[in-house]
């Protein structure tokens, strides 16, 4: 990981140097070509001055004289020849019979001594785009002021693009480090975490760092996903135990029985075979209620849906189940349907064993008052509701109890119904919670996606 980081860091600072080397040789470029742009400029001047005053005749001497002192002016050595080759005028001649006072000035502004270095250049002179003669020129700017100033601002320009570079390749390594460091130990404590949850260790939790980035986020996640684990490790532990206290009381009726038939002390009668019968029930509705949690949650069960009236469906089953609420003195009350019913898409076999376990469960923690249920339709949402009048569930356990093996010490089942609600409901995309009852109980409200 931190191989990785420091090569995408390493890549970054590369494209960043190349980037400021490319602008450097960019503005270089620019300059140089302002400064020879600047060079053409002067030299046309120049040209312009003789090929127009060509247009009055052969050119006079003060004519030629004036256009050898502008083009040493502008930093030029030149040397003029007419159509014929003859050489007219030349900077050494002007400078020969310039007087004390000019030669003064041109010697205050840096122009001479004129610097003899380098080539001719030959720019031809027209009139009318006939040949009139040609002028050579020779750059004799390096020592003077503009040309110093250039120099000086290569040279700082240089200077400052190579600290700029080195100062962002080191800053940006430094930087790196640190972020590397910043990124990778969290992700290391991460790794050094799950490592011990695969060695089975469940009580390991991360340093949760500060904001809300995506390593704090995983961090989070984790914590999360182990104490999830650490409960259902937990519960499954107390799985085994549920089952042996379960299984415990009709098995031993069963043997007790037995026995007591084969000794002769109960005759084998339907009273005797009526109480085996039972027992025998109680045992298979356990094992095919820990078959059908683990068939469910596992997700080994598909969906046949069709179009039903959730109302009907609800009222159905509920008037199913009603005898089992008059034995043990509850009433059930079903709330009368929205107008046009609640249509719903949805498998009704498995709608059915979500309303009958919500009734179970109400009736098992009612012990009396009345239990309803209803059936609701919203623009984006139908579903149905199951109101008991017992003692509540506590706010902390809300989001607890449908998850698999969890139930109340008080509770009579093995923690599996509302895990086959939920597992139900979610097959279904949708939702179930529960909330507290105003008059006291519970409600639980499943919501499924309007069709």
């Amino acid at each position: 990981m931190r191989t990785k980081l420091f090569l995408a860091f390493a890549t970054v600072i590369l494209i960043s140097l190349l980037s400021n080397m490319a602008f450097r040789n960019l503005t270089f470029h620019d300059f140089e070509h302002f400064i020879s742009g600047e060079r053409e400029e002067g030299i046309y001047l120049v040209l312009a001055a003789l090929e127009g005053r060509a247009e009055s005749g052969p050119w006079e001497p003060d004519v030629l004289r004036n256009a050898a002192r502008w083009a040493l002016l502008l930093g030029y050595e030149v040397r003029i020849f007419n159509e014929k080759g003859t050489e007219l005028m030349n900077t050494d001649a002007f400078l020969k019979n310039a007087g004390p006072m000019e030669k003064r000035r041109l010697t205050g502004l840096g122009v001479i001594p004129i610097r003899k270095e380098g080539m001719f250049q030959a720019y031809p002179l027209y009139l009318k785009s006939e040949s009139i003669g040609t002028l050579a020129v020779r750059d004799t700017r390096a020592e003077r002021g503009s040309y110093l100033r250039a120099d000086l601002f290569r040279k700082r320009s240089h200077a400052f693009l190579l600290m700029s570079v080195v100062g962002m390749g080191v800053a940006a390594l430094i930087l790196g480090f640190i972020f590397i460091h910043y990124l990778s130990r969290p992700i290391r404590g991460l790794t050094t975490a799950v490592k011990r949850v695969q060695e089975g260790d469940l009580t390991v939790r991360t340093t949760l760092m500060p904001g809300r980035d995506e390593i704090s986020s995983l961090s989070r996640a984790f914590n999360d996903m182990v104490e999830t684990l650490e409960r259902q490790e937990l519960r499954q532990k107390h799985l085994v135990t549920d089952l042996a206290h379960e299984l415990r009381t009709p098995v031993s009726i069963l043997v007790a029985t037995v026995e007591a038939i084969e000794d002769g002390i109960t005759p084998p009668d339907g009273k005797a075979l009526s109480s085996l019968k039972e027992e025998a029930h109680r045992i298979r509705r356990l094992i095919v209620g820990i078959e059908s949690m683990a068939r469910e949650e596992s997700g080994y069960f598909f969906l046949e849906r069709r179009q039903v009236d959730l109302h009907a469906l609800m009222a159905d089953t509920a008037e199913g189940i009603r005898p089992l609420l008059e034995r043990k003195g509850l009433a059930l009350v079903i709330d009368p349907p929205p107008e046009g019913g609640v249509p719903a898409y949805v498998d009704p076999d498995k709608m059915e064993q979500v309303v009958r376990n919500l009734l179970s469960n109400a009736i098992r923690h009612t012990s009396h008052g009345t239990v309803g249920v209803s059936a609701f339709r919203e623009p984006q949402w139908c579903g149905i509701r199951v109101t008991d009048r017992g003692p509540g569930i506590d706010p902390e356990m809300r989001h607890t109890i449908f998850e698999r093996f969890f139930k109340d010490e008080k509770s009579p089942g093995l923690g599996i119904g509302l895990t086959i609600v939920r597992n139900v409901v979610e097959a279904h995309d949708g939702i179930v919670e529960v909330f507290e009852h105003e008059g006291g109980g519970s409600v639980f409200e499943v919501r499924l996606p309007a069709p």
